[in-house]
């Protein structure tokens, strides 16, 4: 019922009854919480509560009245500062003055339904200019991102605002929910104070029940399609498609193949369906621009050049960032990139690193190199040269990668984080897995040949403040790796030439030969796609059994397995099945498998592999060092494994078949056991990528 806000309020009064809950009954509930079996809860307060009833002969002793006054509802939903910059000043602390493209930004979401794709230079405030208009707005915000290693990034910055707004509005409660493959929690906030652990509440049955909801690209496809909890999982589309929710996108020209299949075909439903939506980008291709997404209001700081010029101006004037932009350019070309001779180029690439160091010792570089392999060897020859000493080692020298276990990563990322804040100095040891969204600011930035738009992002790293009068940009190496390049011959001359001339880097010359070959949408995903939508929101049954089955190709038709290593402490990584098809075989590593039992409705591990599809199962490999709880096989080698370094190489656990058909087939044998496990063949063969 809907009360006008001028209604005249109506007591009412209520009978009621009360039980107390016995010692045994509360031990019975907490275990359905502990066992996370919060489905069967439901019907065990139905059984107590019929139990008491009972014992009461059907007529228990009544509690005294209670009276209560309806009232309408006075929404506190909406901010109480409507101007931009008001509330900038509010969130963000006195001294935070709205740029021209958040003003803009702003007056197009206050404005109601906005569907907007924003092109704005790093480190601009993006994430600012569609959050705080959103909260002010009392919108719903979902923000899906291209890759895990953002999320905590992001959280941090976001729960910094979410306090403030709990102070401001002290009457309020302002909740954060992340949920990726990994976590699934939701935070609470209350005058200014996280009270989660204060509540009684599971923060793992979140259901999109938050102010801001932070996920990857691939949980917010399996929540629009309904899949998670069986008895909930259709709440997860009403409130993705719920009035006064705003899904944002960030980082939107990362996306290519399958994952940009996905991502264009979801953003067309969801624009079709009428939903507050925006994308977020520096470096788009012109050719999704005018082809994939020319619906959308283009908001342009980046190509328009009256709007960049004005963006700049505020920065330098209003920001104080004098130096901002301002970065000297040099191409080592000389430095070739051989993978057969792969040691040159780290010995290379180390002294480049070495040399700068010295130059500057309190400085902050971050390197960049487009292997894991590279990153590790670099690391740890850095490591000897300089001749740390361990605490000295875990302060100033960094290794990040995307096989750093999982673990760790959070942790390490913090550690860095606090030392750039801090204007502390260190050397950055990275892959592609720091590229987009990380908010780093060095002095010095080194980064292996890559294609414009990946120079781009990582030089958004490089005096990203406008804070360092002598900021360097290197580029090392003689040619982009093939699977890592998205430039054709003709292209690849031109950003060539363009190296060749530059002696400051110039954002403006490099995007120019930003370019993404045809894409050629795989028509088994597009056709998944729109199954499962009729599915779920116009109710085809026809399509039910593609639901049941849950399978969304969200990046790739190949299937990931979980690695394992068990030391001291478990640690653990995600990898596409395939990359455990080369490498060598190591001692003590075990394959084990969680299927989903129909019966029990439960996922039960078993200490062998099946035949059949890799994607009714969950594959684990788990690999043990040598020890005496521990069958050594000693004519294999052990893995090595070291925390710091992560999964550097990956163990030989398959072997590919040679095979016609639509369907990839892999052979793993462990002594007299085999099995073959199949998936779907991608249409494109796309190039592992080593992050």
């Amino acid at each position: 019922m809907v009360l006008k806000e001028d209604i005249i309020p109506l007591p009412l009064t209520f009978q009621y009854w009360s039980m107390e809950l016995s010692q045994a009954d509360k031990d019975r509930l907490q275990g359905c919480i502990d066992k996370e079996q919060e489905s069967k809860l439901g019907n065990l307060i139905d059984k107590i509560a019929k139990d008491w009833w009972q014992s009461q002969q059907g007529n228990p002793e009544k509690s005294e009245p209670k009276s209560i006054t309806l009232k309408a509802y006075q929404s506190d939903n909406k901010f109480k500062y409507l101007d931009c910059k008001s509330l900038y000043k509010a969130l963000g602390g006195e001294q935070f003055i709205p740029n021209p493209m958040q003003q803009e930004m702003f007056e197009a979401i206050v404005k109601n339904d906005p569907a907007i794709l924003l092109k704005s230079p790093t480190g601009s405030g993006k994430l600012e200019a569609v959050l705080f208009p959103a909260l002010a707005q009392g919108y719903r915000l979902i923000l899906p991102l291209p890759a895990r290693s953002l999320l905590e990034d992001q959280k941090e910055r976001i729960e910094k605002y979410l306090k403030t707004l709990s102070k401001i509005q002290p009457s309020r409660e302002i909740s954060l929910v992340v949920d990726t493959g990994a976590q699934m929690y939701r935070w609470v906030y209350w005058d200014g104070e996280d009270i989660t652990s204060k509540l009684n509440i599971n923060p793992r049955r979140h259901l999109y029940k938050g102010d801001v909801i932070l996920t990857t690209i691939d949980k917010f496809l399996y929540r629009y399609f309904a899949f998670g909890d069986k008895q909930k999982s259709f709440i997860f589309p009403l409130r993705i498609n719920q009035e006064k929710t705003l899904i944002c996108f960030d980082e939107a020209h990362t996306y290519d193949e399958i994952s940009f299949t996905n991502f264009h075909s979801l953003v067309k439903a969801l624009y079709e369906a009428g939903r507050s939506l925006i994308l977020m980008t520096a470096t788009m291709p012109p050719e999704y621009l005018s082809d994939r997404f020319n619906y959308l209001e283009l908001i342009d700081y980046v190509d328009i050049p009256e709007k960049a010029d004005k963006l700049k101006e505020f920065q330098a004037q209003t920001l104080k960032q004098d130096c901002l932009n301002q970065r000297s350019f040099e191409w080592i070309s000389e430095v070739k990139c051989d993978r057969e001779n792969h040691n040159y180029f780290q010995s290379e690439f180390t002294n480049i690193i070495l040399k700068e160091w010295q130059a500057k010792q309190n400085s902050k570089i971050i390197c960049v190199v487009e292997t894991v392999t590279d990153a590790a060897a670099i690391y740890e020859e850095l490591i000897k040269q300089l001749g740390l000493n361990i605490k000295d080692k875990l302060e100033k020298i960094f290794l990040y990668h995307g096989r750093i276990a999982e673990q760790v990563r959070t942790d390490l990322y913090k550690r860095l984080q606090q030392r750039d804040a801090g204007n502390q100095p260190y050397i950055l040891i990275t892959t592609s897995a720091i590229e987009v969204g990380c908010d780093l600011n060095c002095e010095t930035f080194i980064s292996q040949i890559c294609s414009p738009e990946n120079l781009i992002q990582r030089v958004g790293r490089c005096n990203r403040k406008g804070n360092f009068p002598n900021a360097k940009v290197i580029l090392v190496g003689n040619e982009i790796p093939d699977f890592a390049n998205s430039l054709d011959s003709t292209g690849w001359e031109k950003y060539k030439n363009t190296l060749r001339n530059l002696k400051q880097f110039k954002t403006q010359k490099i995007q120019q030969w930003i370019s993404r070959s045809q894409q050629v949408d795989d028509y088994r995903v597009v056709e998944l796609f729109s199954m499962l939508h009729e599915y779920v929101y116009q109710a085809n049954r026809t399509c039910h059994h593609l639901h049941k089955q849950g399978l969304i190709p969200t990046r790739s038709w190949t299937p990931s397995v979980k690695l394992e290593f068990h030391g001291e402490q478990v640690h653990s990584i995600s990898v596409p099945i395939d990359r455990l098809c080369s490498g060598i075989k190591y001692a003590n590593t075990h394959v084990y498998q969680r299927k989903y039992g129909q019966e029990n409705t439960r996922w039960n591990m078993q200490p062998s592999l099946e035949w059949g599809s890799a994607y009714n199962k969950e594959i684990i490999v788990k690999i043990y060092p040598a020890n005496e709880n521990v069958i050594y096989d000693a004519e294999l080698e052990e893995y090595q494994y070291e925390e710091s370094l992560g999964f550097v190489n990956l163990p030989k656990i398959f072997t590919k078949l040679t095979t016609n058909s639509a369907d990839e087939k892999l052979l793993y044998s462990e002594g007299n056991r085999k099995a073959i496990i199949t998936y779907t063949k991608s249409l494109a063969k796309t190039p592992s990528s080593l992050e």
